[in-house]
């Protein structure tokens, strides 16, 4: 009952210090009337995006609880009845979707809040703009973390409750708590599969405004992205809310969900190996949701350690508060560690935990580098543009295809350790254990690198809004808002690999407490037998499904984005030209709302089918493997395969587009100079990479996440 309770106290102190920190930083809007009139334009747009999202959100829970919670209604199950089973996964669908749709909201919400207070802010000084950005950020990082941990907690605190686990003895109450973890799957799934719409169609939109408003607007039409007269200019401001701030605040917000549903499955795994190990019933169980418990305590010392003077670099000072995050985080390890499992078994697990943080840490910064003018991808990307502009997405992907390997033999080595690290501990399942613990104790500073993430959209967006209003802003703002517009750049791809590297490893995760649920012995598999064909078909199924889905949503992309730049080409497509480049008066009002419309309908247009039929994928091989092979091992066996190679082939696509897209955008930056040689090569070559990079890599990375949940709720079919 105390490790509970101080979870759930913690995250409601969390909720409660984000309320504060909106209202201390969100304060009254005293920018011009025209800013404050494109805000309201851009508020509304917003709205009605997450309006269509939420109706395919419902469309999409009710197809996934029609087949799931009927097909354990049919008797199937572990220790609890069929029945039984079904409900809690009807409950949980709907409590995970309901969660991940607000913390949606959230994102969307503070992004444009706080765009609009940093501008203000920038008028001032550059600490006060950069502590309204990052606080304003921090709002969502920590309340969508507090959301993940509460939602599940809770969920779980009451299904314990339900079935007396509160009023037994600890010997009698250890065996509730596995009862308990196969009942939460369905609200991994319901977050995951919300996400997945969410975080989708929230990406398309992104892509499709910003070619628009480049290729079409800027390119073709020689206007900035942030100047008045470019049709697509609102839609633009749309994407980076509705569309960077919710993809990657979805991104986090699975990763956290999940990930905690799959620790508590461990947790649970090890308390039965270890029954007299302590005297609480819970303690294993709530081991690694105290640990992220701890990291909402360490980012908001580190949110509020970020500041700076003219003299700093903005980005200096993002770092710093990261490093006290950090230290903070390997404190709350080392305490928890101490308090759940005693003196004699702390040691191991402090130190897989404090390894894992520095290696993620570092693994980040690698990304850093790519957004660097000085790193060599970047220079030749450069060196493309300028001569031989097709080679330089050809350079980019070989610099995308390269940073990949890094990553991810850093985080393979880091598994490994934390696992031998747990064996040593002398604990039954202690190999689970470390490994958990370990990737609990990365996802501990996620509050504070979702807030970076979203740094990233909030500084862009300002330093657009000020560039386009320079005059009633004043030179000030405008200086201001690009030095955090730099930083907000490198910031992003730090966190955005962060993200991707943590996805995959919650994957693995998922597969690791896939044996559990599926009621093999021990809750563990055998090795995997890669000669039994099905175990072998079903590991290529789940690479062949994550490279399908990668790519239908790539050609959707295309297709919003060529609405789009279709629209604005429609609108300025009267003007005189004069060597190639459109004509257009100064006191030109083009029709912002057909490209915002034109976004927002291509955005969601035909994505419900290709998520059903990812999200029933796996669903269907657990079901399949059963009932035709009738061995519960070789389906186990087989799903386990799926998910594992599924994770895999997501982590190295993901981290491969994302070094593409952070390379040729670093590329676009230098040729930032309208007229200067290889200007439209760089553009285009930087819309090209953002299509893939922002599409087809988050949405192989967060289907990773999705297809492994949904392989755990059918695990209970294979008993």
């Amino acid at each position: 009952m105390t490790e509970l309770a101080l979870i759930l106290g913690i995250n409601l102190c969390g909720l409660a210090f984000a309320g504060a920190l909106a209202r201390s930083n969100f304060g009254s809007n005293t920018n011009p009337p025209t800013l404050q009139r494109l805000d309201s334009a851009v508020a509304r747009a917003t709205q009605s995006f997450l309006g269509r999202g939420l109706r395919l959100v419902a469309i999409e829970i009710a197809l996934i609880a029609l087949f799931t919670v009927g097909l354990n209604a049919t008797g199937l199950g572990v220790t609890s009845s069929g029945l039984e089973l079904a409900v809690w996964t009807g409950l949980g669908l709907l409590l995970g979707a309901a969660t991940a749709y607000g913390a949606a909201h959230v994102a969307s919400h503070v992004a444009l809040r706080a765009a609009s207070r940093t501008v203000t802010a920038s008028r001032t000084s550059l600490n006060q703009a950069l502590a309204a950005s990052i606080r304003g950020a921090g709002v969502t990082g920590i309340a969508i973390e507090c959301m993940s941990l509460l939602g599940v907690t809770a969920l779980f605190g009451f299904i314990y409750s339900i079935k007396g686990g509160f009023a037994l003895e600890p010997t009698a109450a250890r065996g509730i708590a596995a009862d308990v973890v196969p009942l939460l799957p369905g609200y991994a799934l319901g977050c995951a599969a919300a996400a997945l719409v969410l975080g989708s169609s929230a990406s398309r939109y992104h892509v499709a405004s910003s070619v628009g408003a480049h290729l079409a607007g800027e390119r073709d039409a020689g206007l900035e992205p942030d100047d008045a007269r470019n049709p697509a200019l609102v839609a633009a401001l749309v994407g980076d809310h509705a569309g960077l701030a919710v993809s990657r605040a979805m991104d986090s917000f699975v990763s956290a969900s999940t990930s905690n549903v799959a620790a508590l499955i461990v947790g649970a795994l090890a308390l039965e190996a270890n029954p007299g190990l302590v005297a609480s019933p819970l303690a294993l169980v709530a081991l690694p949701l105290v640990i992220r418990s701890f990291g909402v305590i360490a980012s908001g010392f580190g949110i509020m350690v970020v500041r700076t003077n003219d003299g700093d670099a903005p980005a200096s000072a993002l770092w710093r508060g990261q490093l006290t995050t950090a230290i903070i985080a390997v404190g709350g390890v080392s305490g928890t560690a101490l308090w759940l499992l005693g003196e004699h078994y702390a040691t191991p697990f402090l130190c897989a935990g404090a390894i894992a943080i520095a290696a993620s840490s570092t693994i980040a910064h690698g990304a850093h580098l790519n957004a660097s003018r000085k790193f060599t991808s970047v220079r030749e990307s450069i060196d493309s543009t300028r001569n031989f502009p097709p080679l330089a997405i050809v350079q980019g992907l070989g610099a995308g295809l390269e940073a990949a390997v890094v990553p991810t033999g850093a985080i393979g080595l880091v598994m490994v350790v934390s696992y031998y690290f747990g064996v040593s501990s002398g604990l039954a399942a202690g190999g689970q254990l470390g490994l958990v613990v370990a990737l609990m104790a990365i996802l501990s500073t996620g509050p504070y690198m979702l807030s970076v993430a979203s740094f990233g959209p909030i500084t862009d967006n300002a330093r657009g809004v000020a560039s386009m209003n320079a005059e009633s802003l004043g030179a000030d703002a405008r200086r201001v808002t690009g030095r955090l517009g730099d930083a907000g750049f490198s910031a992003s791809a730090v966190a955005q690999t962060y993200f991707i590297v943590t996805g995959g490893a919650t994957a693995l995760l998922l597969a690791l407490s896939l044996p559990s649920i599926a009621g093999t012995e021990g809750g563990q598999t055998a090795a995997i037998a890669l000669d039994e064909p099905a175990v072998l078909w079903s590991g290529a199924l789940g690479a062949a499904l994550l490279l399908a889905f990668s790519g239908r949503a790539l050609r959707a992309t295309v297709r919003a984005a060529r609405t789009v730049a279709m629209e604005v080409e429609r609108q300025l497509r009267g003007f005189p030209r004069e060597g190639g480049v459109a004509i257009i008066p100064a006191d030109y009002t083009p029709s912002y709302r057909s490209c915002v419309e034109a976004s927002a309908r291509s955005a969601t247009e035909k994505l419900l089918v290709p998520v059903s039929l990812a999200v029933a994928v796996p669903i269907a091989l657990g079901v399949g493997l059963r009932t035709g092979l009738g061995s519960a091992g070789i389906a186990a066996q087989g799903l386990v395969s799926f998910v594992v190679v599924a994770a895999l082939t997501g982590l190295a696509l993901a981290l491969a587009l994302e070094g593409l897209r952070t390379t040729l955008a670093a590329a676009r930056r230098a040729a930032s100079q309208r007229g200067t040689q290889g200007y439209h090569s760089a553009v285009s070559a930087n819309a090209v990479a953002e299509m893939l990079g922002s599409s087809a890599g988050p949405a192989a990375h967060i289907l990773a996440r999705a297809a492994a949940v949904a392989a755990l709720v059918v695990a209970p079919f294979l008993s």
